[in-house]
């Protein structure tokens, strides 16, 4: 083969990979306005839009209805007036009065943003004029409101309002802590010059373990501790011992006032009969004295008694007889059978 045939063969493949991969590129990156009819709509944001190209795809439900074509100023004049996308929408597809456009910027900051034309609930509204005339309002979505639903936003902001306000509350807390926790000097907290806190409770709680070891570091302390446990061991053994007497001691004082009070029981009954007795001497005193009765008339007749007295006097001389006569008898030997 001539090399003259050979560099048409490859200059004819080249140019055939190039238009392969220009229609392509139309086809997959969004050209395919070449093959259909569309018509203009304008959208308009009132400021600022970020990472919208022109070329880039326009949705509508999800559906690719049409792509952009221009993006600059709304006004020339006054570039406070917003920004004009003009978007080229595919014939076959009607946009109503009143549709919006989202814009919804990538969240990771790659990629086109897209771009979502809303209709939803202008199913009877009238469609745009395909005239270039039609306009529908732009709105760049914030990126957090793509993670974040606005009512759970505002949720979230009162949650860190929240924070931040327990935060405040809690710095005099903190400033406290602080206080209590600074480093402070022993000598100065003695002295009053200063008040103790956390640090000096602490150093003093070292120096008390420093003493202790060094108490207990020593022999003789560690002896007379061990002989005052015992001590104490002991103290107790002999108080439970103490404990338990006394617990019988209440015992037997628990018995002696059951007899005691039996005793007492006796007592009184032998009282009351002792009292009743009393009353009847009592009234036999009384009935003795009264001069109108036979006891009374006997106690106090003095007649009575010299009577008495001369009866005494013979019964005794005839007794002293009855022995004289007895003495008599005894020396004759008369026996006497009784």
């Amino acid at each position: 083969m001539r090399a003259g045939s050979y560099k048409n063969i490859v200059g004819i493949f080249a140019l055939t990979t190039i238009i392969v991969l220009g229609m392509l590129v139309i086809l997959f990156g969004g050209s395919q306005s070449i093959f259909t009819k569309q018509y203009p709509i304008n959208i308009k944001f009132p400021s600022v839009v970020v990472g919208v190209q022109t070329g880039q795809s326009v949705t509508l439900n999800g559906v690719r209805v049409g792509q952009t074509s221009k993006i600059g100023f709304w006004d020339p004049n006054d570039v406070r007036a917003g920004i004009r996308v003009v978007t080229q929408i595919d014939s076959e597809y009607d946009i109503p009065q009143g549709a919006t456009v989202n814009v919804a910027a990538s969240v990771i900051g790659f990629g086109k943003p897209a771009i979502m034309i809303n209709v939803v609930g202008l199913e009877s509204a009238t469609p745009l004029p395909r005239d270039g005339t039609g306009v529908v309002l732009g709105n760049m979505i914030n990126p957090l409101d793509q993670m974040l639903p606005p009512d759970m936003q505002k949720n979230l902001v009162g949650s860190l309002e929240g924070v931040r306000q327990l935060s405040e509350a809690l710095k005099p807390v903190a400033e406290n802590l602080n206080n209590l926790l600074i480093q402070r000097d022993m000598q100065a907290v003695d002295a009053n010059q200063a008040v103790a806190n956390i640090a000096t409770l602490v150093q003093r709680f070292d120096l008390s373990l420093k003493n202790l070891n060094v108490l207990l570091a020593d022999t003789e302390n560690v002896n007379n501790i061990k002989a005052t446990l015992a001590n104490a061991r002991v103290m107790s053994e002999r108080g439970i011992e103490v404990m338990t007497k006394l617990d019988n001691l209440g015992e037997q004082g628990a018995a002696m006032a059951t007899d005691a009070t039996g005793l007492i029981r006796d007592m009184r009954a032998s009282v009351d009969k002792l009292s009743g007795a009393l009353s009847e001497i009592n009234k036999l005193a009384v009935s003795m004295n009264d001069t109108k009765g036979t006891v009374g008339l006997l106690m106090n007749d003095n007649r009575l008694y010299e009577e008495l007295v001369l009866s005494a006097k013979r019964l005794s001389a005839a007794l002293d007889e009855l022995r004289a006569a007895m003495e008599v008898m005894k020396k004759e030997g008369v026996r006497l059978k009784m």
